[in-house]
């Protein structure tokens, strides 16, 4: 039995980093640019761990007031902000960063704890494209980069 899992945890890494090619592109050029905005280091890892395991490369900032910072030097394809953070939250960066970006605009993905409809709702009209709830597995963050990745080509 324990073989078995292994066997299979070595399948279902090999299908992330086979699929993270194929959105991200074998070159490093084409790779997405994503920022994990979060100040829980146990989900900044979590996340990042999946991210990795795709093929990506993912910067980390430990709140809103940081992720501006970075945003004005990088532009990052996609974001997933945490909602609730010190400095500043997740909605007034949000706010932010749709307002102030140059370029393309990033694909912005909630990412809490919260699970209520009225933060889903609020999340949105800030401009997040839809909520992810922590932790989030690597195929629920897999199908949500695959069903944005689009969006954030066209802006």
């Amino acid at each position: 039995m324990e073989r078995f899992k292994k066997i299979q945890q070595k399948l279902f890494n090999d299908r992330l980093r086979h699929i993270g090619r194929y959105f991200s592109g074998d070159e490093q050029s084409q790779k997405l640019s994503i920022l994990i905005v979060d100040d829980e280091k146990i989900h900044q890892l979590m996340l990042a761990n999946h991210l990795k395991k795709m093929g990506y490369a993912p910067d980390i900032a430990n709140n809103g007031s940081e992720a501006l910072a970075m945003c004005a030097e990088t532009a990052y394809d996609l974001i997933f902000m945490d909602v609730e953070m010190p400095v500043m939250d997740g909605i007034e960066a949000t706010r932010h960063i749709i307002n102030t970006s140059k370029a393309t605009v990033p694909v912005i993905i909630g990412y809490t704890s919260l699970n209520d409809m009225h933060t889903i709702i609020t999340c949105e009209s800030s401009g997040m494209i839809t909520v992810l709830k922590k932790p989030a597995s690597a195929d629920t963050i897999l199908k949500t980069i695959s069903e944005y990745l689009p969006v954030s080509r066209l802006r």
